[in-house]
């Protein structure tokens, strides 16, 4: 399982040292692309040099997605967070009552998650 945000998600699922499958991955306050959010800041995109397309990445992630996105998200738009999860088949979007940085720790929606996943067996155990 990958529980990444922002950037993570790319590095996570293209780095040589990770290409492993991904059993699972959950996503929380992501953007769409680093152009895409850099566009809310009025930068250019094409001056993005590394443009961490998480959208395009996830066009071809097979995997189960959970996505969780605050819905009052000053900083990574709600829209990236519904644009995300309707990028891969299947997926889970929770919105939360929340902002970006304010939002409780969703534990209890990741676990339940996982359970229905059937990954929680497959974890190493201490």
């Amino acid at each position: 399982m990958c529980v990444a945000s922002n950037s993570a998600t790319v590095t996570t699922l293209d780095t040589p040292s990770t290409r492993r499958p991904v059993a699972a991955l959950v996503l929380e306050s992501s953007f769409t692309s680093l152009r895409a959010f850099a566009g809310r800041f009025y930068a250019p995109g094409f001056l993005v040099r590394d443009p961490f397309d998480n959208l395009d990445e996830l066009q071809r992630y097979k995997g189960p997605l959970l996505v969780l996105h605050g819905r009052q998200d000053p900083i990574a738009p709600f829209a990236h967070g519904e644009a995300l999860a309707a990028a891969v088949a299947g997926a889970e979007f929770l919105p939360m009552a929340c902002g970006h940085n304010d939002c409780e720790r969703p534990w209890p929606a990741v676990l339940s998650f996982l359970q229905r996943h059937q990954l929680l067996d497959s974890l190493p155990h201490d």
